[in-house]
């Protein structure tokens, strides 16, 4: 799977480091790519169709693919209706914020974990009581004991009721479902590549349902080949 189709491309969006090249298939592979802005007219996230229900994910399990943006800023992936969240601190470090057995709880990479430009894969996970952060199949940090639920996510590459923090750059894929038999089972598979339109169409078992992007043709983003 390509994730930049030049080193042009990439650099031109502002990015340090080209991660890869599509070379083969039928034609180079697009993605969805978030221009991080927040303001009115030119703003991009995405608003999960019935994430607002809140019904509750057991055994939660979550994962995402990412290049990470440039520093600076916190740059949002997907939140929930509640606590949860996933997203990019300021200083490149990745943290998870979920509800703890006791309260509010997060963990997070350690500082300047990766460079802008770098390709992650995350999962977050409630396994036998204690929430576990892997990284790219490698790093992997644990937290507090999490709540045996967790709130729907209703936004993709924003925070929700904030300014300045929406994402900058390709989200790859996002899932949540859950481990409860030892198994990752998806509910929600959003994939940002289908190359058109306002939607990020959602094809997990137990969808929650698409997530319908605003201002999908903003300058300084959109679907970007």
């Amino acid at each position: 799977m390509g994730l930049y189709r030049s080193t042009t491309s990439c650099v031109d969006r502002g990015v340090d480091t080209p991660v890869s090249i599509e070379t083969t298939g039928s034609g180079e592979l697009g993605y969805f790519y978030f221009n991080g802005t927040s303001s009115g007219s030119t703003a991009q996230f995405a608003t999960i169709g019935n994430g607002g229900t809140k019904q509750s994910i057991i055994n939660w399990d979550f994962r995402a693919s990412f290049i990470m943006p440039p520093s600076g800023t916190q740059r949002y992936i997907a939140e929930s209706a509640g606590r949860t969240s996933l997203f990019i601190t300021d200083d490149n470090r990745v943290r998870c914020e979920y509800v703890g057995a006791t309260g509010n709880a997060s963990l997070q990479t350690d500082p300047n974990f990766a460079p802008a430009g770098s390709y992650l894969h995350t999962r977050v996970v409630d396994f036998a009581g204690v929430a576990t952060f892997f990284v790219n199949n490698g790093l992997i940090e644990t937290g507090a004991a999490p709540s045996a639920t967790q709130d729907r996510f209703t936004l993709i590459g924003k925070k929700s009721g904030t300014n300045g923090k929406n994402f900058l750059g390709r989200i790859l894929s996002f899932e949540t479902g859950n481990f409860a038999t030892g198994t990752f089972l998806v509910d929600n598979r959003y994939t940002f590549n289908e190359g058109t339109g306002a939607t990020f169409f959602n094809t997990g078992s137990n969808p929650d349902g698409d997530a319908v992007i605003t201002n999908p043709t903003a300058a300084g983003g959109g679907w970007d080949y």
